[in-house]
């Protein structure tokens, strides 16, 4: 019988070759791009999951020809986690663009979109929230893309209506230092705090060398740092019992497919 560990790797495995045989076989039917990526960090600060984490990611976005979407799945090791070692976490985020599926036009300033977007977040033990709102994609100088998106927000394994709201920003934006060329990834996370969890904000940017770009393939691996600052983990109140103000820091390598 395979272990959790063995599981884990079958499941990534067998993600990765269905990613690669759709991209394949719609492409420039459905999708306009789409980008697959694997990654692996480890680092120390974090709080509520243990002080060292280290994580596996499988990673897909994707422009098709109704609007856009982006997911991706972690599988962790907490390395100090004094009851559960390992755990895992996806999300899964559609958008719906009004300006291809209704025809709106919204000119080449800084609204480039208008789209309905949703979200499913699932996690280890049953954790599972659903998102629906609205959202942009804008137009801002410098930017690969830059969007941000304002949901209502159901805590489904808390016993929670769509009673909370949260506001998330993501982000890419290039750069070069003399020779070398780097990117600047991101997510930003606002919950309101209405609903059972305890308002907190979340945000992780990245800065990444493409080390691709050295060898002939800009673009394909990148190495660097990523900053995860937390307040309120999880939505949980801070308290003097209980830290849950989070700065981990952690080396990236990532894989582009």
């Amino acid at each position: 019988m395979l272990n959790q560990r063995s599981t884990i790797i079958v499941c990534v495995l067998i993600g990765i070759a269905a990613l690669q045989w759709s991209e394949r076989a719609l492409a420039g039917e459905f999708f306009q791009s789409s980008n697959t990526s694997v990654s692996t960090l480890t680092g120390w600060g974090y709080e509520l999951t243990g002080d060292h984490l280290s994580a596996f990611t499988l990673e897909n976005s994707n422009r098709w020809n109704g609007g856009d979407f982006y997911g991706f799945v972690d599988f962790r090791l907490q390395h100090d986690h004094p009851n559960n070692r390992n755990s895992w976490y996806g999300e899964f985020s559609p958008r719906f663009s009004l300006g291809k599926l209704a025809g709106l036009k919204f000119g080449d300033k800084l609204l480039k979109d208008v789209l309905i977007a949703t979200s499913w977040e699932r996690g280890e033990g049953g954790n599972e929230s659903y998102l629906v709102g609205v959202g942009t994609s804008l137009n801002v100088s410098g930017f690969s893309f830059l969007k941000a998106n304002l949901y209502a927000r159901k805590d489904q394994s808390m016993g929670a209506g769509f009673d909370d709201m949260q506001l998330t920003f993501a982000w890419r934006y290039p750069f070069d230092i003399g020779k070398y060329r780097f990117v600047n990834n991101g997510i930003a996370d606002i919950v309101f705090g209405w609903g059972p969890r305890a308002r907190n904000f979340h945000i992780v940017p990245q800065i990444l060398l493409d080390a691709g770009a050295n060898v002939g393939k800009p673009g394909k691996y990148y190495l660097g740092l990523e900053i995860d600052y937390w307040a309120h983990q999880f939505g949980v109140r801070n308290s003097v019992h209980l830290d849950t103000q989070q700065v981990g820091v952690s080396l990236i390598f990532r894989a582009h497919l």
